[in-house]
């Protein structure tokens, strides 16, 4: 994951009003401001654990403004683009994951905006997708603290492994919450979950999350499964 190298956003022109213009100063800020023009995104390479490289060409994808804690707050997500064909660098083989940066900042100031956590690259899903066009920011507690929640995965000889992903910031970082299959591939084929936040107006930390497990389109059981403060994570129990 890439780290946060500083909590001050650079000089900015831009307004707490004007999120458009926000959200190009963090991606030009992000991205070493290598916008290309003809295809309306950022250059950026990455290089993974393996230390190999693969480029990248990122656009915003989505982006909301929430209070948190009386703070006007902006989320933005960013991806890769997929839809260059006149460049053979950004073609992708079945091994090569999507890449997405995913940011939060806070609105106001003399400065503008300011952020409060960022992750630019964030490896996630395969064949160049990351898979996560279903991405909503959700309130995870009654501090008004959102995430992102989607899911990703890939299918490989005809089975599809995916999974959950809740991305919450934590400190100046973004954690993934979540250890909650969408599907179980060969373990279990067949068996599928579908999550959402269980809004609770007495919790006093994460609210739950409310799990439906379908055997193909039909329903075979539902439960809540309550944040594990201890391994900071959400899972399954062991007997789902």
């Amino acid at each position: 994951m890439a780290a946060l190298a500083a909590l001050c956003a650079p000089v900015s022109a831009a307004t707490a009003g004007d999120t458009d213009s926000v959200i190009r100063e963090i991606m030009a800020d992000q991205y070493h401001g290598a916008y290309d023009a003809t295809h309306k995104c950022w250059a950026h390479s990455y290089r993974n654990e393996n230390a190999e490289l693969t480029q990248y060409c990122m656009r915003p994808l989505k982006s909301q403004v929430v209070e948190e804690k009386g703070v006007s707050t902006l989320y933005v997500l960013a991806v890769n683009a997929t839809d260059i064909n006149d460049n053979p660098d950004y073609g992708y083989s079945q091994a090569d994951s999507g890449l997405m940066g995913v940011f939060k900042v806070s609105l106001g100031g003399t400065q503008g905006w300011i952020y409060k956590a960022l992750d630019r690259e964030m490896a996630v899903g395969f064949a160049g997708q990351c898979g996560c066009s279903d991405i909503q920011l959700v309130q995870l507690n009654n501090a008004g603290e959102h995430a992102w929640l989607f899911t990703s995965g890939g299918t490989w000889q005809g089975v599809t492994n995916a999974s959950f992903s809740l991305l919450m910031p934590v400190k100046s970082d973004f954690k993934n919450l979540s250890r909650i299959p969408q599907t179980q591939g060969e373990e279990n084929p067949g068996v599928s979950y579908q999550i959402s936040v269980k809004a609770d107006d007495t919790a006093k930390g994460l609210f739950p999350l409310h799990v439906i497990k379908l055997n193909g389109e039909q329903k075979v059981d539902e439960f809540d499964v309550p944040f594990d403060s201890a391994k900071a994570v959400y899972a399954l129990p062991e007997q789902q």
